[in-house]
């Protein structure tokens, strides 16, 4: 029994001489890389340019609507982008191919005047807008608007407003997520009509009373053709706009000048050929100025101020 314990004794010494066991290292494995992706053979779409001012941006989105492109140089040296084709006709105006010659002409079916980028028909759109000249089947040929979704480097939901050509136009600041347009628009036989207009492409069907703030009206270039009698020559000399009562809303202003007086018969023996020899201007009083303020109210829409109505009154 003790030699057995002594035994037992000298096995547990032996085990706690044992050499110890030499440490392992571990080493983390390292991160999988994801594979680097492979390189598109497909060449990327360049994108049309936000600024949408000069011949160049003309170009840059009248070739994705319409084709052959041509230049037009006017009467005053201006050169504007011009095709010689009608999209609104329902031809096959096919996108310009790339690289294709834009060649000179003198006789452009259309002509691109203004063209604006913004969201005109709803909040949020990315859309490009373009004043044009031409394409029309109105006697005077005055053309439209086109107004397209801009989808990258190409337009989408093409849809065009005849009749719709304002001379001159300014974007308005956006209110309720929509962008206008304040513009000029003159026309008449009998006597010159100036409209300042608000175009608002929310309401494509609203007509020229609907958009309009003013109508300003001269006679002075009919004076033959009136015969003897009172005469006006009110004219429009500029537009602006800005926020005045810091009510968060846009508020314009147009700026007049308003001219009267009579045509005798003595002056009407001046009529020619029913033309005016010398200057009818000299049969009207000295100009006045004035300043109609139409002040924005909710739901994008204008009212004349006190003064304003009085001077309208008069007009």
């Amino acid at each position: 029994m003790t030699r057995d314990i002594a035994l037992a004794s000298a096995l547990v010494i032996g085990c706690s001489n044992t050499a110890p066991v030499e440490p392992v290292a571990v080493v983390a494995s390292p991160p999988l890389r994801a594979a680097a992706p492979r390189a598109s053979a497909l060449p990327s779409t360049p994108t049309l340019p936000l600024a949408t001012e000069g011949i160049d941006a003309h170009f840059a989105y009248l070739e994705k609507m319409c084709s052959p492109l041509s230049r037009f140089t006017a009467a005053s040296g201006e050169r504007f982008a011009a095709c010689d084709c009608c999209p609104n006709y329902g031809e096959s105006c096919k996108p310009q191919p790339p690289g294709a010659e834009i060649a000179d002409t003198v006789t452009p079916m259309l002509i691109v005047d203004q063209m604006f980028r913004g969201s005109f028909r709803r909040a949020g759109a990315d859309e490009m807008l373009m004043i044009t000249s031409g394409c029309a089947s109105a006697a005077e040929n005055n053309g439209g608007v086109w107004i397209g979704d801009v989808e990258g480097g190409s337009l989408g939901k093409l849809a065009y407003e005849s009749g719709d050509h304002p001379e001159a136009c300014k974007k308005l600041p956006r209110e309720e997520g929509i962008d206008r347009l304040l513009c000029t628009f003159t026309h008449g036989r009998a006597a010159t009509s100036t409209h300042v207009l608000v175009n608002d492409y929310t309401r494509p069907d609203a007509g020229i009373s609907a958009r309009e703030l003013v109508e300003v009206v001269s006679e002075l270039s009919h004076v033959c053709s009136r015969g003897a009698g009172p005469i006006t020559d009110n004219r429009v000399v500029s537009t602006r706009f800005a926020d005045r009562d810091g009510d968060g809303r846009v508020d314009v202003e147009v700026s007049v000048s308003l001219r009267s007086g009579t045509v005798t018969v003595a002056a009407l023996r001046k009529c020619k050929d029913g033309v005016f020899e010398g200057d009818p201007s000299s049969l009207l009083a000295a100009p006045k100025e004035g300043v109609l303020r139409f002040v924005g109210k909710p739901g994008r829409t204008f009212e004349p101020d006190a003064e304003t109505k009085k001077l309208l009154a008069r007009l």
